[in-house]
């Protein structure tokens, strides 16, 4: 064993060593060099251990192993998430926010370094503090390249500095299709500026703006003469970017900038595109003439109508298609012999370096939209994109929303949700909850995209949604910021889906259960451990989209759904003081609003800080268990009803308190 791997342990005699055998643990054990040690990625510290008791059996450049132990861990970087990377629950999808305390996961993947710590130990606590294990049999071992190995070899992180929560915005063809234009992008614009930039939207993005896009399929369309159809937009896109800009909104593009079905533009510029022996030219999803990706005056076209839609025209996003779906998309077609033989010159990888090429021509705060993009090792755009459509069409050209769309967007949620956050963000494609939709299967849909932290796009005529369609929507902005709580591809549709919160001032858990059955009800089996609940307390239960408190949750309760019904709850400690319980203007209740929240038991004083949209107040409900009784609020709050043990309070954006008192409890509130 040499020293310098990539991999070290260091401690004195620690580092690169070859294994100890058993019979000299006990004089390892006393010896000082042994209390302590460190791991390191690449010569980088990542984690100090200490060894409070227990015999070393094992020692290597990747791994300790201990018996009889116990050992406190400390992470040197502040990028990490607890995680599972053993096999995934039948029952339970685990996602996190905000690195909360876990007792179940069993590693912690550093996002700055892409290594993976593994544990194994009877008992496991991971906290952002330290790592306590312990146990008769410990062990801890650095993965590095985790993502590299186990996803893909392109894998970089994308840059999560520039975009550091999912894009939130609206898209033209779900709802418009064919029928778009600027006017309708305007009426858009303006409803969503009143009704949804308060709360987070920014995006509007224009799909069939192309000359000869009235019809499918995509191959007929004009797509990379840089003319927009002038009956649809008569001012220009550069107009349409101004006037979203100018209402404090982004413009996004949808684009395929890989050929076209323009015959005239194909004639000019022969030699930019494949043809084969015979002359004619060849055809893909992508268009009926198809650039060649390795010809230097095909590259520089793609690169200057990059250039002149996000610096000349203002787009800051672009949604470019025709990427990975395999078949006839680019990824595949470019990697046909007979097509390889055809280009100009020879390109090892002629896809992904086409995809460089988009990706070098944007600028740094463009955002980049792969659709698609597999999700798996034989996907060529991680660490190009900034996010990846992760599935196909929700709905089809002229179609509504419906329930196969709904079980459509989880399975491509849950299939690709070790990637989100880490190696892009993850697109299930739009969210559509306009009628014949019902309600029912509306809160269903939006639980499944708002939940998970992935980007979302809204593909409805807003303007025409009813008013608490609206409502529903606006819950889910901004995204809050998630990652996955299992680090390896998920096949099975759990129905119960567990994001843990952690904030300086508390933690909690919003968790959905879902009856994925389209005509039976299901038993649900909400377990305290299986969501990572600290044994042997009691937790108070709030289901969000009904306003309503379902009792408590001490070890298990199974709830009854009938078919294609959710419950979305919030869950938290039940202490023996007034508490904070939920709000309605979030699905995370509280993970994105609440900037502060304390008690003084003092005073008697709960006290919160909230970052709310200006000009709107939402009900957020406490529980005031007996003798307590609320007896002033101040601030940006004022207290609107009492039942029972729960009382509301209709607050805004800022600082507010609420005092209590102990009362007579002989008598009811």
């Amino acid at each position: 064993m040499q020293c310098g791997l990539p991999l070290v342990l260091t401690a004195g005699p620690l580092a690169c060593t070859a294994p100890v055998a058993a019979q000299d643990n006990d004089v390892l054990r006393s010896e000082q060099e042994t209390e302590t040690f460190t791991l390191s990625v690449g010569g980088t510290p990542i984690l100090d251990g200490r060894i409070l008791r227990g015999r070393v059996t094992e020692k290597t450049e990747a791994k300790v192993v201990l018996e009889a132990a116990e050992v406190e861990l400390k992470l040197k970087t502040a990028q990490w998430i607890p995680a599972l990377i053993g096999p995934p629950s039948d029952n339970v999808l685990p996602l996190t926010s905000g690195q909360p305390l876990s007792t179940q996961s069993d590693s912690v993947y550093l996002l700055d370094l892409d290594a993976a710590v593994r544990f194994q130990a009877d008992s496991r606590r991971i906290d952002p503090q330290s790592i306590r294990l312990s146990g008769e049999h410990c062990s801890v071992e650095v993965l590095p390249e985790y993502y590299r190995r186990h996803f893909n070899r392109h894998f970089r992180r994308f840059n999560k500095q520039q975009f550091p929560n999912a894009p939130v915005g609206w898209l033209s063809w779900y709802c418009y299709f064919f029928d778009f234009d600027e006017e309708k992008t305007r009426r858009i614009a303006d409803f969503a500026e009143e009704h949804f930039k308060p709360f987070g939207f920014e995006y509007v993005q224009l799909e069939n703006w192309q000359q000869n896009s009235d019809k499918m399929p995509p191959s007929d369309f004009y797509q990379i003469n840089l003319t927009p159809d002038a009956r649809k937009f008569p001012h220009g896109l550069r107009a349409v970017a101004d006037m979203l800009h100018a209402k404090g909104l982004k413009a996004g593009m949808y684009l395929v900038p890989f050929g076209t079905g323009e015959r005239e533009f194909f004639e000019q510029h022969r030699d930019m595109f494949l043809i084969d022996k015979q002359g004619k030219p060849l055809s893909n999803w992508c268009g009926r003439y198809v650039l060649d990706p390795t010809h230097p005056k095909a590259r520089e076209y793609m690169r200057q109508m990059i250039r002149i839609m996000v610096q000349d025209w203002g787009f800051d996003y672009l949604k470019i298609d025709g990427l990975e779906l395999g078949g006839n998309y680019s990824d595949e077609f470019f990697e046909k012999p007979e097509v390889r033989a055809l280009m100009h010159q020879p390109n090892d990888d002629p896809f992904r370096s086409i995809v460089e090429l988009l990706s070098e021509s944007m600028d740094k705060g463009t955002f980049f939209l792969a659709c698609a993009a597999k999700s798996d090792e034989t996907g060529r755009c991680p660490g190009l994109v900034q996010g990846a459509r992760v599935g196909t069409d929700v709905f089809d050209s002229g179609e509504d929303p419906s329930w196969r769309g709904v079980i459509h967007t989880a399975r491509v949620t849950t299939n690709a949700c070790h990637l989100n956050n880490i190696a892009w963000y993850n697109d299930p494609d739009v969210l559509s909850i306009r009628e014949p939709l019902p309600l029912e299967n509306a809160r269903f849909l939006s639980t499944i995209v708002g939940l998970t932290g992935q980007l979302l796009f809204l593909g409805d005529i807003l303007y025409e949604l009813p008013p608490e369609r609206v409502a529903m929507l606006q819950k889910l902005m901004p995204v809050c910021d998630t990652y996955p709580g299992h680090l390896l591809r998920n096949k099975q549709l759990q129905p119960v889906w567990n994001l843990s919160i952690r904030r300086p001032f508390e933690q909690w858990n919003v968790v959905a259960l879902f009856n994925w059955e389209e005509r039976k009800a299901a038993e649900i089996r909400l377990s305290a451990e299986e969501l990572d609940l600290e044994p042997g307390k009691e937790y108070l239960l709030y289901d969000f989209w009904n306003n309503r408190c379902l009792g408590t949750l001490t070890e298990e309760r199974q709830f009854k759904l009938p078919a294609q019904t959710m419950l979305l709850l919030g869950v938290r400690q039940k202490l023996d003081r007034p508490q904070f319980l939920s709000i309605d203007r979030h699905i995370p209740q509280g993970g994105v609003c609440i900037k502060d929240m304390r008690y003084d038991a003092d005073t008697q004083t709960l006290s919160a800080v909230m970052d709310l949209p200006e000009g709107h107040s939402f009900s957020a409900t406490l529980y005031v268990p007996k003798p307590y009784k609320i007896e002033s609020v101040e601030g940006s709050a004022e207290q609107a009803g009492q039942s029972g043990e729960l009382v509301t309070l209709r607050v805004r954006s800022g600082a507010w308190k609420a005092r209590f008192g102990k009362g007579d409890e002989s008598k009811e509130p």
